[in-house]
């Protein structure tokens, strides 16, 4: 009667998210059961972290104004062709945003800056990507009380070739044809010799990087980083699954 998962796409994590009388939630009070979704270095750990700091500043009376993340992998993460394939399909999609508590979707790999992810990781280029934590951020925000927040999603790889690969792609390639599956997954699986060439010389490291604004001007940063992407992510996991297993434990 324990699931946990390491969901990343917003369409699917939808389904069993969204609403208290949904037919999966309804399912696990039916039976007992506890699931919990999306977990893993990100959007686990991320989503934790950003947490956190929001919860801090609700807690000394601000109110937020905006929540940025910002994602960094050295090359592929060590990556396989299936995460390949669908990195690919995430650039075909367009970018949710939250513009004072109003979705915006924006281009994918857009509107690129540089974020310092600290000593381990340095200053790295980012751009728009679609992913999970904007929208479970937002209704995080919601369920406290912030309603005109701003939130974004940034991710950037290693080396720079990428990132100018990334653009050219969301750029010149058709949506349509980025939304096959079964292309990007021949894309995936073409692609995986040059990637792991380039990851033997780049590594595996990753980042997250947080940055909380309140109304009132204030902002905090949170940082995390690792120097293995698969290693983090099997940390991330262990820690979520010891959690739960923890706390049904406690129940019993």
């Amino acid at each position: 009667k324990l699931y946990l998962d390491v969901c990343d796409d917003i369409n699917l994590s939808r389904i069993v998210r969204m609403g208290p009388n949904n037919f999966y939630q309804s399912l696990a009070r039916t039976y007992n059961g506890t699931a919990v979704i999306s977990t893993g270095i990100w959007p686990g750990c991320s989503s934790l972290l950003a947490q956190k700091m929001i919860n801090t500043m609700l807690s000394n009376g601000n109110e937020i104004d905006s929540v940025r993340f910002s994602f960094f992998t050295a090359g592929s993460g060590g990556a396989g062709p299936t995460i390949l394939s669908a990195t690919f399909l995430i650039l075909g999609e367009d970018v949710l945003t939250y513009k004072h508590g109003v979705p915006v979707y924006k281009k994918s790999a857009t509107d690129s800056f540089s974020v310092d992810f600290g000593p381990q990781i340095g200053i790295r280029e980012v751009a728009r990507l679609n992913l999970i934590e904007c929208e479970s951020c937002f209704q995080h925000l919601l369920a406290c009380g912030n309603e005109k927040v701003t939130v974004e999603t940034y991710f950037g790889t290693s080396p720079r070739f990428w990132n100018t690969l990334f653009v050219w792609m969301a750029n010149i390639i058709p949506q349509n044809i980025l939304k096959d599956r079964y292309l990007m997954d021949i894309l995936g699986k073409v692609s995986l010799p040059m990637v792991r060439l380039v990851d033997s010389f780049v590594g595996s490291s990753n980042a997250i990087r947080v940055d909380v604004t309140a109304s009132n001007g204030e902002r905090k940063t949170g940082l995390l980083s690792h120097a293995d992407m698969e290693k983090s992510v099997g940390d991330a996991i262990a820690a979520f699954a010891n959690q739960l297993l923890f706390q049904e434990e406690s129940k019993a």
